[in-house]
């Protein structure tokens, strides 16, 4: 399941996935501790 919202956080950990994507786990004062992922440019 996908959701899209804005939220301001602090980025704790980046890691490759994939070819040129990221895996995000990012710290928020709304939702606490999220993960995402961030889409590269190819």
């Amino acid at each position: 399941m996908s959701q899209t919202f804005r939220a301001t956080g602090i980025n704790l950990k980046a890691i490759p996935f994939g070819e040129s994507d990221r895996l995000l786990t990012i710290l928020t004062r709304e939702q606490g501790i999220l993960r995402a992922v961030a889409q590269g440019r190819e």
